[in-house]
């Protein structure tokens, strides 16, 4: 136990608030039929009181006493006491209340549930993948708006990738995906074709849209719990590889928008976050196979920078993009 000294105890009765405790109890007509649904709209009640910050602390109590509840009110005894009043559960006879004056310090709270250290860790693993997906929900959005934006007679056109048509960087993003979805699915992922633009058939944007969506119903809590083994990173789980493969979005958004003579704007966060990713996982994403390193000659030769708007910090690899973030970057004809 922390030893608490009486400048300690003295300084820190100086910070205490008034607050109201309420005591809640059961009334005479708690036990009455259909007093389920007045108890539900209490603590419907109860629930927007605390999102409101009148009713931070609420403690149902079911412990078999005549005490139903504890909460502390931010509020007078006054004013809690005309909250009290409105109570569909008190209107109703359903509880009594008893309210008392009290001090307490601001900022105190309960204590989170405390879990064993493999509970922690299954809680954690499951909040990085919530996280993993949203990111990859929103490479997929910005990907998908530059390939709605593709007029018919570009698809031929020739992209920043080496030997690719605007068509084949779509076709090895329909790759990836259904390299996705079969490990989801416990499935040997197929090898991409070449050149991969045969899987964009006669409708690119449709057999996009099918690839999307078929890979994105198959990315469940279970199945990105799985473990896959990928050639740069060994055997991760599903939902870190589908994290990394939010680079291969934002750098081909770009090759396909360079293609295909538009603007291009890439969601500012992502760019920076994958920047600084990339930079700690450099020496794994060089390895062969990883990326594809085959990129047109341009102005900035074989020097692909990412840059951030709010950092003149540039790392240079020679399959990444140039992107501006948080702004417009127009495509600029490639060199010969």
């Amino acid at each position: 136990m922390r030893q608490i000294t009486d400048d300690n105890m003295r300084q820190m009765l100086l910070q205490t608030k008034s607050y109201c405790i309420v005591i809640l109890k059961a009334g005479p007509n708690k036990h009455e039929p259909g007093v389920d649904k007045i108890i539900w709209e209490h603590g419907r009640r109860n629930f927007a009181l605390r999102a409101d910050g009148v009713l931070p602390i609420v403690c149902p109590v079911a412990d078999g006493s005549d005490v139903s509840g504890v909460g502390i009110f931010d509020a007078t005894v006054e004013d809690a006491r005309t909250i009290m009043d409105e109570d569909p559960g008190v209107q109703a006879g359903v509880f009594v209340y008893e309210l008392h004056a009290c001090r307490g310090f601001p900022g105190s709270s309960l204590p989170a549930r405390q879990m064993s250290g493999q509970a922690k860790q299954e809680e954690d693993e499951k909040m990085s993948d919530t996280d993993a997906l949203d990111k990859y929900r929103r490479a997929l959005d910005g990907f998908d708006a530059v390939i709605r934006a593709v007029p018919a007679d570009k698809w031929e056109a020739a992209s920043p990738c080496a030997e690719w048509r605007a068509v084949d960087v779509l076709g090895h993003l329909i790759w990836g995906q259904r390299m996705l979805q079969a490990w989801a699915t416990g499935s040997e992922p197929p090898p991409q074709p070449s050149p991969p633009g045969m899987l964009a058939g006669a409708d690119p944007a449709a057999a996009w849209a099918v690839a999307q969506d078929t890979t994105l119903a198959a990315l469940t809590p279970e199945t990105l719990d799985r473990t896959v083994a990928t050639r740069n990173f060994g055997r991760i789980r599903l939902a870190q590889f589908v994290e990394t493969n939010v680079i291969d979005l934002l750098a081909h958004a770009w090759d396909l928008a360079r293609a295909t003579g538009q603007d291009v704007r890439l969601d500012a966060e992502l760019v920076r976050e994958r920047h600084a990713w990339a930079c700690a996982n450099e020496a794994a994403i060089r390895q062969p196979g990883g990326v594809d390193t085959r990129r047109r000659p341009t102005p900035t030769s074989r020097r692909r920078l990412w840059r951030s708007s709010a950092a003149a910090s540039k790392v240079r690899f020679n399959w990444v993009c140039f992107i501006r973030v948080g702004g417009a970057l127009t495509p600029r004809p490639m060199a010969n």
